[in-house]
């Protein structure tokens, strides 16, 4: 049983707030409350439950398994209202639309947060033959853009153009 503070039917629902990390990375998603007092904080990926935080300290019984071991707040922070959630090693099944919810005796409040994930490219190999160029790239998220140009430009329809994307099991391109 999760509990929940009720001494105000008072509640507050706020904007989505954008957030882009790079997988493999730290990534902090922001959620604030109006303190002092006992704090109820519940952290969910749509239902999925991924931290939660009551009678002082964290609670992980109903965590997700996906998120073991990769979830922690600013516990010393928590008094002065920060219930931002420290998620660790990001991975690409992170991306979706997070609710960070509070409950004190000032109210309760949703705040929403929309996690994008990332891997930027970090090497490109050309090649070239006689009459082909090929430039690939591995591990990057979301697909990369190629276009080709030539200098003069050709006249139209003079080159043959290509782009072969495949997707691996980690959903990186």
């Amino acid at each position: 049983i999760l509990p929940v503070v009720r001494w105000s039917e008072l509640q507050f629902v706020l904007a989505d707030a954008d957030i882009n990390c790079i997988i493999g990375e730290d990534c902090v998603l922001p959620c604030s409350f109006r303190p002092p007092g006992p704090v109820v904080i519940h952290w969910y990926k749509q239902q999925i439950p991924v931290h939660s935080y009551y009678y002082s300290k964290d609670q992980f019984g109903l965590q997700n398994k996906h998120f073991s071991g990769r979830t922690s707040l600013f516990n010393a922070q928590i008094p002065h209202g920060n219930a931002s959630l420290l998620l660790k090693r990001v991975k690409m099944q992170d991306k979706g639309r997070y609710k960070c919810y509070t409950s004190t005796r000032k109210g309760n409040q949703e705040i929403f947060v929309s996690l994008g994930v990332r891997a930027p490219i970090q090497s490109m190999i050309m090649e070239v033959t006689k009459e082909t160029f090929t430039c690939s790239t591995h591990n990057t998220y979301p697909a990369p853009q190629v276009s080709w140009s030539t200098d003069p430009p050709s006249a139209e329809g003079a080159l043959y153009n290509s782009t072969i994307t495949t997707v691996d099991n980690k959903g990186l391109f």
